[in-house]
């Protein structure tokens, strides 16, 4: 049980980064130009 809340929380962190990321890079982007 242990393990799989461990995985639920690593699972949440990862798509709370890659969010993060995909609203980053449009502005890097508009940056750029």
């Amino acid at each position: 049980f242990m393990q799989f809340m461990v995985g639920l929380t690593t699972l949440y962190v990862y798509l709370v980064v890659e969010r993060q990321k995909n609203r980053i890079t449009p502005d890097l982007r508009l940056l750029n130009l």
